[in-house]
């Protein structure tokens, strides 16, 4: 969930294994590794502006920080579509 929607929904496993939205990526990728041997990166995170949560978003509420954004995520709030069996994504790199 960003900014009070939903991006992607999935089964626990696959959604571990086969992160699809850009947002869960980047979660999932900021979990520290309880193993001080494993070097973490270093140039992880968000880049870009976090918007405002009471602000009228038009577009992807995720688009100011997302490192694939089109044009059209910048106009228009993509839908929740289905981009694999019981896996479920808002995001316009999955054109259905």
């Amino acid at each position: 969930m960003y900014l009070g929607k939903l991006v992607e929904v999935a089964p626990a496993g696959e959604l571990y294994q086969r992160p699809a939205h850009p947002y869960t990526q980047a979660l999932l990728a900021s979990v520290p590794v309880p193993d001080p041997r494993v070097k973490q990166l270093e140039e992880g995170g968000l880049k870009g502006e976090l918007p405002s949560p009471t602000a009228d978003i038009r577009g992807c509420r995720f688009c100011s920080r997302c490192p694939h954004v089109m044009p059209q995520c910048q106009q228009q709030e993509p839908p929740m579509q289905e981009i694999a069996p019981r896996h479920f994504a808002a995001c316009w790199l999955f054109k259905a």
